[in-house]
């Protein structure tokens, strides 16, 4: 197998199962086939790293947010972080689970609403109102690229259902008949997370005032663009997070999307760069070299394109009701493109990348 345009003599073995029928999505969407990422000795990155094709334990996933995902579906990096990508520094988060499980997951401290929508954690004006939802425990949920949508812990319904009300005006329900105006301006959802020790001093996506006691925490945007999926036909929207688990949770495709995450297992670290994952934005032939970890990123001008982040220096404010906030205040060695949902971006890598 190679990858990336990879030269001959840098073709390694890969092993893998292969399937004798499929069910399911599997009949229906474009992927039909899974590739294993976890922390298992038989995913594709360690296979990698074992044979010596990739220098580190390490990759990231970088989901497009564009719709023709048949033929952009984003970008991966197999052996590090290509910070190109980043539309601002990436932030750091402990993988909580570290060595001791096949999983990559995080420490959930707090979870807010922030009004009027928008896609960065950097709000684009300082008219908007943060509400603490008000969880009751720390969640640990996995991250799961292979999972569609994301699934919360049961008992944050009725607090998170309390603060969209109180936010949005509307009760939460599983579907909505919206303008897509009207869809975009419904709350974003920012994760607060127990961040890395090893963090990026380039990092600006950090708890700050919004919580005194931890600021260094590193938050995530989810917004409506992201959790709300629309009917192709009619003007119906789908919310696509669900509440019914009755562990700690697992943070999806959905949640993914619109960042580069890098899931750098020998330093037991996850890390967030809000990105287009637009690999057409890239001067691929321009010189690039690994590094030995991200770079700070220059400030965006207004030269560059409209939804990159307007600001570099987040203002929140959290309480129990609603309060406005006040206004004044690479290390990549390969990189691997696939075709497929965005949400299936590795599954079609299995049969796509496979030399006979």
């Amino acid at each position: 197998m190679a990858v990336g345009g990879t030269p001959d003599e840098e073709q390694f073995s890969f092993r893998f199962a292969c399937q004798t029928a499929i069910t399911g999505l599997f009949v229906t969407q474009l992927a039909d086939g899974i590739l294993g990422m976890s922390k298992g000795r038989g995913s594709l990155w360690s296979q990698m790293f074992q044979q010596g094709a990739t220098d580190r334990e390490q990759f990231s996933l970088c989901y497009s947010l564009k719709q023709d995902v048949e033929t952009n579906a984003g970008v991966m990096v197999l052996g590090g972080v290509d910070t190109r990508l980043h539309d601002i520094p990436m932030a750091f988060a402990r993988d909580t689970r570290g060595q001791s499980s096949s999983f990559f997951a995080l420490t959930v401290n707090k979870i807010y609403l922030r009004s009027g929508g928008g896609d960065s954690v950097i709000p684009k004006s300082g008219d908007v109102v943060v509400l603490d939802i008000g969880i009751s425990s720390t969640q640990r949920p996995i991250v799961d690229s292979g999972t569609t949508i994301t699934y919360l812990n049961r008992n944050l319904r009725e607090p998170f259902e309390q603060a969209w009300t109180i936010l949005s005006g509307r009760a939460l329900t599983s579907t909505f008949y919206l303008s897509e105006e009207e869809a975009l301006q419904l709350p974003t959802i920012i994760f607060q997370v127990t961040p890395s020790e090893q963090q990026n001093v380039a990092a600006i996506s950090l708890a700050g005032d919004l919580d005194p006691s931890n600021p260094s925490d590193i938050l995530v945007a989810f917004p409506p663009s992201r959790y709300l999926e629309k009917s192709p036909s009619s003007s119906w929207y789908q919310f696509s997070v669900d509440f019914s688990d009755y562990g700690y949770g697992v943070l999806g495709a959905n949640f993914i999307a619109g960042h580069d995450v890098f899931f750098d297992v020998e330093n037991n670290r996850i890390g967030f760069a809000e990105s287009r994952c637009d690999r057409e934005l890239i001067d691929w032939n321009s010189t690039w070299s690994p590094t030995a970890s991200p770079e700070p990123m220059p400030t965006p001008t207004s030269s560059e394109p409209t939804d990159a982040p307007i600001s570099l220096e987040p203002t929140f404010i959290a309480s129990a009701s609603p309060t406005p906030l006040d206004k004044s205040g690479d290390q990549g060695i390969s990189h691997v493109w696939s075709s497929g949902l965005v949400w299936a971006f590795m599954l079609l890598l299995w049969l796509y990348w496979i030399i006979p």
